[in-house]
């Protein structure tokens, strides 16, 4: 698929079959994750978590929905694969560029995903649930320090995604010179 298309394919997909990732797609998401510009090569204040275990995605599902009330609402679309990103505390604080940093490494896979036909979705609505659940954050094996930020939901979705209309007018843009 050409780049140009892939931009204009890409969309959020809310609706996944049941189907694991395959590894060999999988690995070449990841690669895009690592492949992302990350500010003065600080690789080491990024951690990413491949979460693919069904009860796991279905704690982190029911810890949404407890702490918002929002009882019917799947924060992670039925994804059978999640990928987590967290960034390095510094002096108590997540610092900003490393924030960004996580959401280049979210967009190089969003897209990688919809390279290969696969469906996913930056999510970020269930972080801040969460952050609230040491026994989740446990389980999520994350290192000393670190704190989700964002997630890819990945899966192969149960509708093919639509090539859209290219545009220059959906972001107000001012042209200077």
């Amino acid at each position: 698929m050409e780049f140009r298309d892939v931009l204009l394919r890409r969309q959020s997909c809310r609706s996944y079959q049941k189907t694991p990732v395959e590894a060999r797609a999988l690995g070449t998401v990841l690669e895009a994750g690592n492949a992302a510009p990350v500010g003065r090569r600080l690789y080491e204040n990024l951690q990413l978590t491949v979460v693919r275990d069904p009860a796991l995605l279905a704690d982190i599902t029911e810890n949404f929905q407890k702490r918002t009330g929002e009882t019917g609402r799947d924060p992670l679309y039925g994804a059978p694969c999640l990928i987590l990103v967290s960034v390095r505390e510094q002096q108590g604080q997540l610092r900003p560029v490393d924030v960004a940093n996580a959401a280049c490494g979210v967009e190089n896979m969003h897209l990688q995903a919809t390279e290969l036909g696969l469906g996913s979705c930056y999510l970020w609505g269930f972080i801040e649930t969460l952050d609230q659940s040491l026994e989740l954050l446990y389980r999520l094996k994350l290192q000393d320090g670190f704190w989700p930020v964002s997630a890819l939901a990945l899966g192969y979705p149960t509708e093919e995604a639509q090539l859209r209309t290219p545009t220059v007018s959906r972001i107000h843009t001012e042209l200077i010179g």
